[in-house]
């Protein structure tokens, strides 16, 4: 399967030792997906950190994308990534439903502020 092609995505990397190299590579591979209507991603109780989620958020900016989970809590995420997933999502014209766990993460009211922002366009 060409991964231009790919419509339907789930991956569970959750409770493992994967961190910023893993998330950021994640994020440059889900770029390529030009076709990609759902992601179920879970990766929460990991070492990801706001360089990794940062890279990781860049990817989601997909035109087709219509149904996304996102588990990222219990992780290492801050402002940064709640900011730049407000703006990738922002890009998503598609997007019927978003499910994004970010409890237990550094995300304060600055990040948090960004990404209501991305999800209110």
């Amino acid at each position: 399967l060409d991964r231009r092609d790919l419509k339907d995505l789930t991956l569970c990397l959750h409770d493992t030792s994967i961190g910023d190299r893993t998330a950021a590579a994640l994020g440059n591979s889900l770029s390529a997906c030009d076709k990609l209507e759902k992601a179920d991603l879970s990766l929460y109780n990991t070492k990801i950190s706001d360089v990794g989620g940062h890279g990781l958020a860049q990817g989601l900016d997909r035109r087709d994308l219509k149904d996304l989970t996102l588990c990222l809590h219990d992780t290492s995420i801050g402002d940064r990534t709640a900011a730049a997933l407000g703006n990738s999502l922002s890009a998503c014209d598609k997007l019927e439903k978003a499910d994004l766990s970010l409890y237990n993460t550094k995300i304060s009211d600055v990040g948090g502020h960004g990404l209501a922002q991305g999800l209110d366009r």
